[in-house]
């Protein structure tokens, strides 16, 4: 059996310690890296061997030397960082040793598959030595967003395609709904509408009030934790700068849907929640939306507006003033974030996202929509990956829309089925977002996918 190594990432790390477990009973070696000293301890309290657990905590020195074994773009790593970007020259130096120790773990235990989200610097790391490494596979298990309950590997720490597994010929991978209107009609991903009911709670005074006194107490904060802004004047004013926000979200001016709004046309473009990986990571070096989404003004037809449309769950990541600067210009409006999607993409001449579900969705319906990061959904013919150079060169967006192709159903339900064929059910995702993700019957699935991931290599 290959040796797997998970990298712990706070709330996701009970189920990365149950799936060890159950894989370890199935043969599997299995190690683990922690930057933080809690989930460390509870890994160790799990029945990990210390020796089999790599502790990695923010300590660094300019006695760590550049690390030049393999090439490596650690100014990229921590500029994508939304923790270390604040702490550069000793973040460099951190990400030296760190890339030394991980080098000399993964020879040690002859690791194969490093299984982690690319959220932050050190799991990209990982993913960047495990990319000039022979015999080593960085792997994310990850949600496919469509069909639901469904998820896959996607390797290299970016989600431009699925890691092909040969399944056994008495695995059943069947969906519940094969057909892309079944798909849509399941209505947003369940992580999408648990996600609205944690940002509902997070809202209440009670909510408020709680963070308030974990940040006076520093509850379960490490300090040697390299995820967590070291500074707690930065933390406080950047915390308190979302609180203030929220409250001044609500002088901010949104056009409500009517019919007036989709009679016009439009393109539209789903604002990030950022700081989010989904941005800073998989849509790094396009991070700011702001330019973003003047670049696709200043390419629209004569008579066309742009409408931007924020994400629910970022409310307070962005000033009022961030706002009025986007919807400056004439022909963008920003919208209600409450309109549902589905009242505005079949009116919509073409959707924009950097690398959001809003795009996939466009694709699975036909709609013309362009991501600005490689995704695995590019794949639908009316989905295209798009630059700014491309908008750039382009005579207009109206132009560049007939390069989308419009694909028939049947061939929306080929790409369907090969995600469908590639993905495996049950669902990968950590204890808040599904408090049932431990339950015994998607552990079951989840071993299955990992042990067939195991007997194809």
């Amino acid at each position: 059996m290959k040796s797997h190594c998970f990298i712990a990432n706070y709330h996701l790390t009970p189920l990365q310690i149950a799936l060890g477990n159950r894989l370890r009973a199935e043969g599997v070696p299995i190690v683990f890296i922690a930057v933080n000293q809690h989930l460390y301890d509870d890994i160790i309290a799990s029945g990990w061997d210390r020796r089999c657990v790599l502790y990695l905590p923010f300590d660094a020195t300019p006695e760590d030397t550049p690390f030049k074994e393999v090439p490596i773009k650690f100014f990229d790593l921590i500029a994508a960082d939304r923790a270390l970007r604040f702490e550069q020259d000793k973040a460099l130096h951190y990400l030296y040793r760190s890339a030394r120790m991980m080098m000399a773990f993964f020879r040690e235990h002859s690791v194969s598959f490093v299984l982690s989200e690319p959220t932050w610097a050190h799991e990209r790391l990982a993913a960047a030595i495990c990319a000039q490494i022979s015999g080593m596979t960085f792997l994310t298990p990850f949600t496919v967003r469509y069909p639901q309950n469904r998820w896959a590997f996607f390797p290299n720490g970016d989600q431009v395609e699925l890691f092909e597994v040969a399944k056994q010929p008495n695995f059943s991978s069947s969906p519940e709904t094969s057909t892309s209107t079944e798909v849509l009609q399941e209505g947003p991903p369940s992580y999408l509408r648990r996600n609205n009911e944690l940002l509902a709670e997070a809202r209440t005074f009670r909510a408020r009030l709680s963070r308030l006194g974990r940040f006076i107490t520093r509850e379960r904060i490490d300090p040697r934790d390299p995820t967590h802004i070291q500074s707690r004047l930065r933390t406080l004013l950047i915390k308190g700068g979302e609180e203030i926000n929220r409250i001044l979200y609500k002088v901010v001016e949104r056009t409500p849907l009517s019919d007036a709004l989709v009679a016009r046309p439009f393109v539209l473009y789903a604002l990030h929640k950022q700081p989010e990986s989904s941005i800073d990571v998989l849509g790094r070096y396009y991070e700011d939306q702001e330019v973003l989404i003047h670049a696709i003004w200043r390419t629209l037809p004569t008579g066309w507006r742009l409408y931007v449309k924020e994400h629910t769950n970022a409310i307070g990541d962005r000033s009022p003033a961030f706002y009025r600067r986007v919807a400056s210009p004439p022909g963008i409006e920003l919208i209600d974030e409450c309109i549902p999607i589905g009242a505005l993409m079949p009116h919509a001449r073409a959707v924009f996202s950097v690398s959001g579900t809003v795009a996939y969705e466009a694709a699975m319906s036909g709609i013309p929509s362009f991501t600005f990061a490689p995704m695995f959904f590019n794949a639908f013919p009316s989905c295209n990956r798009i630059t700014v150079d491309d908008l750039r060169e382009a005579e207009d967006i109206a132009a560049l829309i007939p390069s989308t192709q419009h694909a028939s159903e049947h061939k929306i339900e080929s790409i369907l089925s090969r995600v469908e064929a590639q993905s495996f059910p049950g669902r990968f995702t950590d204890v808040v977002t599904d408090p049932h993700v431990l339950d015994a019957e998607n552990l079951d699935k989840l071993v299955r996918g990992f042990l067939m991931l195991d007997q194809n290599f």
